[in-house]
Order: structure tokens, then C-alpha cells, then sequence
């Protein structure tokens, strides 16, 4: 009877050190899971950003620089040529850029 009630407090204090460290590993697990969150937070901020106003200023970037605009222009001139060239029974439509 006396082994049986020494197995039954070690059981007890091995599963009140059980206890223990699993509320410390839930802790643990709940700081990370609140900081993933954060992060989350944060990176859907990024790409609600990257949506609203990188595009907007990559579109600007590009119709403002020489490069961009000189390569547009000789397409542009070479459709105009080549719609000059062409004769069709149909009036042409032509091609706006904007």
C-alpha cells in the first residue's frame, strides 16, 4: 500500500511539472502566434500599398521617362507611316495613343 500511494504523489508531482511546462510552451506559442499576426498585419498593409500606389508610380515613372517615351514615339511614327502606305477601301480607324 505504501509503494502503491509513493507511485501515486510521484504521478501527482510528474503531472503538476507536466502542467508547468506546458503552460509555459503555451505562452510561448501564443507570444509567436501574436507576433505572426502583427506580421501579417503588416505585410497586408504592404501589398494593400504596393496595390493603391507602387503601380500607380511605376505607370508614372515609365510615362515620364526618355526611354519609355522614345521607343512609344518610334512606334507611334511607324504606324503612321505605314497607315499612309496603305491604301484601303475601308477608312482606316487609326490608333490613338493617350
Amino acid at each position: 500500500m505504501g509503494d502503491l500511494k509513493k507511485s501515486f504523489e510521484a504521478s501527482l508531482l510528474k503531472l503538476k511539472s507536466d502542467r508547468e511546462a506546458f503552460a509555459m510552451q503555451q505562452k510561448a506559442f501564443d507570444e509567436k502566434k501574436d507576433g505572426l499576426k502583427t506580421l501579417v498585419a503588416q505585410a497586408t498593409g504592404d501589398n494593400q500599398w504596393l496595390i493603391e500606389q507602387g503601380f500607380h508610380q511605376v505607370v508614372s515613372y515609365l510615362l515620364h521617362s526618355k526611354e519609355f517615351n522614345s521607343a512609344l514615339g518610334d512606334v507611334y511614327t511607324k504606324l503612321l507611316n505605314l497607315e499612309k502606305h496603305q491604301v484601303s477601301p475601308v477608312p482606316s480607324r487609326g490608333f490613338r495613343c493617350f
